[in-house]
């Protein structure tokens, strides 16, 4: 299976979802969880988020630095790209795609606040069961976005069965409002900055 670095470089160009955390797909299956709830974002944090509403977080911005030394990728300084496994076809690489170093650096650091923004939720709450981070592209965002996804889960009649321990509103409280990541590698660097939304969704199985 590709690594999480493989497939981020992969979709670089287009819309990117990568989860860390528990319940990490909104994929539809014959018998998984599904939802048609599209996150639209609430003015104000005042009541409780209602489910299918995002809002950026409050807490303090981070930062950080990663710095690349997988040798599955390459800098093309004739062009200012950089190669990065495409496809992987028995454990090995496929085939292989290029990204410019300004898009490809764009999602490193994504994935890189994901995981950040989750260590920090890890490190503030009592639990982060059924609560996971992830980057997207949603509507309110203008580019990439880190994502952290509330999420309730319910059978088919309607019985919820799984349900985060503490209150959305204690979540986005210590959710970071955004992220900051600069992404060394070939003796370049760049960084980018990311806002960082709460999305409370719920899923039914079907």
């Amino acid at each position: 299976m590709p690594s999480r670095r493989q497939f981020l470089g992969a979709t670089a160009t287009g819309a990117v979802v990568a989860t860390a955390g528990c319940l990490g797909s909104f994929e539809t299956g014959d018998d998984g969880p599904t939802t048609d709830e599209s996150p639209t974002t609430s003015a104000t944090t005042s009541a409780a988020l209602s489910p299918g509403e995002q809002i950026q977080g409050e807490a303090e911005s981070i930062s950080t630095t990663e710095t690349v030394t997988d040798d599955q990728y390459e800098y093309v300084e004739a062009n200012d790209t950089v190669r990065y496994p495409a496809t992987m076809s028995g454990g090995e690489v496929a085939s292989y795609g290029y990204s410019t170093f300004e898009e490809w650096t764009e999602v490193e650091g994504a994935s890189a606040g994901s995981l950040a923004v989750l260590d920090r939720l890890e490190s503030r709450l009592e639990s982060t069961a059924s609560i996971s981070a992830g980057i997207g592209t949603p509507d309110v965002a203008d580019g990439l976005a880190v994502t952290v996804s509330y999420e309730t889960l319910k059978n088919r009649e309607g019985e919820v069965i799984e349900e985060p321990d503490v209150p959305v509103r204690r979540v986005v409280a210590e959710t970071p409002h955004s992220f900051e990541a600069t992404v060394e590698f070939a003796g370049r660097s760049e960084t980018h900055s990311y806002p960082v939304f709460v999305w409370n969704t719920v899923l039914q199985q079907e």
